[in-house]
């Protein structure tokens, strides 16, 4: 689960670098998740 963090905390950096709407950001990628978790790989 570490993993996920850095990458939510790089999504972050990224989106106020980049001025993106952080909220539909965040929603995005956790909507991956669930369904990564859902689906999971083989």
């Amino acid at each position: 689960e570490q993993e996920l963090g850095d990458i939510l905390v790089a999504i972050i950096r990224f989106a106020r670098v980049k001025n993106i709407n952080l909220h539909d950001r965040i929603m995005y990628t956790l909507d991956k998740i669930e369904k990564r978790k859902k689906e999971p790989k083989r």
